[in-house]
Formats: structure tokens, C-alpha cells, sequence
């Protein structure tokens, strides 16, 4: 990603992002969140110019308009009865340390974190089927999928038939 170190530096700032690194000092993965509020007037939804104006590289503004078509933060906590929630909208492993449960210790930081933040309900955005996986075996429940080849034409032929779908899972840690 284009502005990725700046864009990490902000919210590891804001301590809403939390990074693996190896003993070496590599990243090994990052979990990427934001705090969001429920409003009174909410704003519109952004589009993928609004997307470019804020710094996003080109390739990356169809994920974030897939992952807000999935997750509409406030409806879902107009549906879940909270004022704020906790947004994990992404997660990254460094091939080099897949399959080692570090999907699953990211979550779980986050999670506990939110808890540390007094977060009523965190939410997670899983667009693949192992992060959907680890959602579910620390106790996610599943708000809403998208299957991608009905999401977007331009990725009919890119579809992994490993990640066909990307679902919203939520959690509630007080009530």
C-alpha cells in the first residue's frame, strides 16, 4: 500500500493499531482499528474519489468500499443497542509467519483492548476465510456476507475460490 508506514504511524499513534513484530524486529503483522461513535446525523458514505482525496492508493479503494458496504458502523450499533464500537476493518500477516496462530493473538489483542477501552462491541471486517475462521473460534457472530463475485464485476476472474465471501462478524464485550 502506497502510504501504508504513514497511514500505520497515525493510528499506532491514535493506539488503535497494534503491530506483531519477529524477534528480529520484522513486521511479522498488523491488526488495523478505529474507534467509531454513533451520531446523531450521520455523514454519507464515502466514495472512491473521497477515498484517492484522503491518501488511499488507487488499488486499495475498492476494498474500502467493499468493507463499507459490509459494515455500516451506524446501523450496527443502532441495531445493537450502543453508542460506540470498535472496528477491526484489517488484518495482515507477513507470509513468513502464517499459520501460526498470529491472526488469532492480533484479534485477541484488539479484543482486549477494546474491553480496556470500555468498548461495548467491537466488530470485525474479514474479507478472507482465515480470518473468518479465527473470528469465529474467539467468539464472533456473524452480522452480514458479501460473496465477492456478486459484490463487484471487476473481480469476477481475481475471486481465490479459498475466499469466496467477506463477512461481518460482531461481538459484544459489555452490554
Amino acid at each position: 500500500i502506497h502510504n501504508l508506514d504513514k497511514m500505520l504511524s497515525e493510528m499506532l499513534n491514535k493506539r488503535t493499531c497494534w503491530m506483531a513484530k519477529s524477534f528480529e524486529g520484522e513486521m511479522a503483522g498488523v491488526i488495523f482499528c478505529e474507534q467509531d461513535v454513533l451520531e446523531k446525523n450521520p455523514s454519507q458514505t464515502p466514495c472512491k474519489a473521497d477515498y484517492r482525496d484522503q491518501g488511499w492508493p488507487e488499488d486499495f479503494t475498492e476494498v474500502m468500499l467493499l468493507l463499507d458496504q459490509l459494515c455500516d458502523h451506524q446501523k450496527l450499533m443502532k441495531d445493537k443497542g450502543v453508542d460506540q464500537l470498535l472496528d477491526l476493518f484489517a488484518l495482515v500477516i507477513s507470509p513468513n509467519f502464517r499459520k501460526q496462530g498470529l491472526a488469532s493473538r492480533l484479534i485477541a489483542k484488539a479484543v482486549s483492548e477494546a474491553e480496556k477501552m470500555l468498548m461495548p462491541l467491537i466488530s470485525i471486517s474479514c474479507t478472507s476465510s482465515f480470518s473468518q475462521r479465527c473470528s469465529i473460534k474467539l467468539g464472533f457472530s456473524r452480522e452480514k456476507t458479501i460473496e465477492y463475485n456478486t459484490w463487484n464485476t471487476v473481480w469476477k476472474n481475481a475471486i481465490d475460490p479459498v475466499h469466496p465471501t467477506a463477512v461481518l462478524y460482531f461481538k459484544y464485550l459489555f452490554v
